[in-house]
């Protein structure tokens, strides 16, 4: 059932968020690579004197026909519907795990640091920026206080502002390219990969605005469908998107079901926000693979899937 109709519509308070064209180069050199090595097989045939010239140039053609650009989609675009049916995803109506997560009281610096944010915007009509400053004292401390006893997971790196794209994948009976430009993302290894992240974080913010779920459960669902052709072992993927008054929390299990659950967390009420984003990070920490040297140089398997590659752009 799609979670368009199932999932937690018109949260009291809510307010919506302001979508942003997003531009990602179309970098696709897995799928390069592979026509790249049926263009050799035919060529050896050929000098082998196992197929003739005309059957050269046929084989030739279709790896030339196959070689051509994918229109590039910004996943701001999607539907939440062509979110699901594009990546495959499931709305799980019945995973209450985050609601039972417990809140936690805001480290001492955080409420100082929040305070002072508060006066010296004032009067100022909400902005997405006014958002981001609002989210990254939170996101830091949030960062600190679950990563300070870590243990049997590898470090958890945070980046801003990165570009990416991931496909080809089937939009209405289309083959197309996902692009898209996180505004937080959390990833663990020793070489950032896509295919490493395990926590998004979308600051939303402004008088006019939209819903935030596609475009997160977009970027969650690209990331998640890469870990799953990489095989990894944990597939599961986290997400957040703060629209000023609203904390969406969104979660992908391993076997590509969704769920969300919406807290309205004003700042003089930010303990239940916090704390599912410290529990967040945590179990995103719990799914990187202890002592491991994993990057996203991985042999790629892709069996039985129909995305080919995702990438990380500068």
């Amino acid at each position: 059932m799609s979670g368009s109709a199932e999932r937690m519509e018109g949260v009291p308070g809510a307010e919506k968020s302001t979508g942003e064209a997003m531009i990602a180069t179309e970098i696709l050199p897995k799928e390069r690579h592979k026509l790249l090595r049926q263009l050799r097989s035919s060529v050896r045939k050929f000098l082998d004197e196992r197929i003739d010239k005309q059957q050269l140039k046929t084989a030739t053609d279709k790896v030339e026909g196959q070689m051509k650009r994918y229109d590039s989609v910004p996943v701001s675009d999607l539907t939440l519907k062509e979110v699901e049916r594009s990546l495959r995803l499931e709305y799980d109506a019945y995973d209450l795990e985050m609601k039972n997560v417990q809140p936690l009281a805001l480290p001492p610096h955080l409420v100082t640091t929040l305070a002072l944010i508060e006066q010296a915007f004032g009067r100022s009509r909400p902005t997405e920026a006014r958002t981001r400053w609002f989210i990254d004292a939170v996101t830091l401390n949030a960062y600190t206080t679950a990563t300070s006893n870590l243990t049997n997971a590898q470090p958890l790196n945070v980046q801003c502002e990165r570009a990416y794209s991931f496909g080809p994948v089937t939009l209405n009976h289309k083959r197309v390219v996902f692009s898209g430009r996180m505004d937080y993302s959390v990833w663990y290894g020793e070489s950032e990969g896509l295919c490493l992240n395990v926590l998004i974080v979308e600051a939303k913010g402004g008088a006019k605005s939209k819903d935030p779920i596609p475009q997160l459960l977009g970027y969650m669902g690209c990331i998640h469908r890469g870990r799953k052709n990489d095989q990894k072992r944990n597939c599961g993927v986290y997400g957040m998107a703060y629209t000023g008054s609203v904390w969406h929390f969104l979660k992908i299990s391993h076997d590509s079901k969704w769920s969300e659950f919406a807290v309205v967390g004003r700042q003089a009420a930010l303990e239940q926000p916090f704390g599912l984003l410290v529990w967040m990070l945590r179990k995103a920490a719990t799914i990187s693979p202890a002592h491991s040297k994993e990057t996203s140089a991985e042999t790629y398997s892709g069996v039985g899937s129909e995305e080919m590659n995702m990438d990380l752009n500068p």
